[in-house]
């Protein structure tokens, strides 16, 4: 369970893929068990870029209600003008529901949602990504 803590957080931002579903099917075509865990989109684009179905593939779809893009992100850190920058940050974890950023697992910065205005306006749904506002798969549907 102490190993599992190490997950338990939240970043509530457009994640980077990079060559994530490249690296599935390599390791799908070995032969390897693949546990993939992200939102509904990112889970049916996998499967779209797989183009069949694997037995040794599992997905863990998060429940999403939009994302904003990571600039928007990065942007909001550097108009707080910390004396250091952070190497890490959550929203949930150590401290759930506040905004918490890291330098070297100390706390550099620290607010509770309401009081943050980037996570204000993220639970407000103010700045998704412009695709959030109307995506398909923010229904009790599962991608299968």
């Amino acid at each position: 369970m102490e190993e599992a803590k190490k997950y338990k957080t939240s970043k509530y931002t457009q994640a980077y893929i990079g060559n994530v579903f490249q690296e599935v099917k390599s390791n799908l075509k070995k032969d390897k068990s693949v546990l993939f865990i992200g939102t509904p989109c990112q889970i049916a684009g996998l499967k779209s870029f797989l183009k069949k179905d694997y037995e040794k593939l599992l997905t863990i779809d998060l429940i999403c209600h939009g994302v904003p893009p990571q600039k928007y992100l990065d942007d909001y850190i550097a108009s707080l003008n910390l004396e250091e920058s952070p190497d890490n940050l959550t929203f949930r974890g150590e401290k759930d529901f506040y905004f918490t950023l890291y330098k070297d697992r100390k706390i550099i910065y620290s607010k509770k949602n309401h009081l943050d205005p980037f996570y204000t306006a993220f639970l407000d749904g103010l700045f998704y990504r412009e695709n959030c506002y109307s995506c398909e798969y923010a229904n009790t549907n599962r991608v299968r």
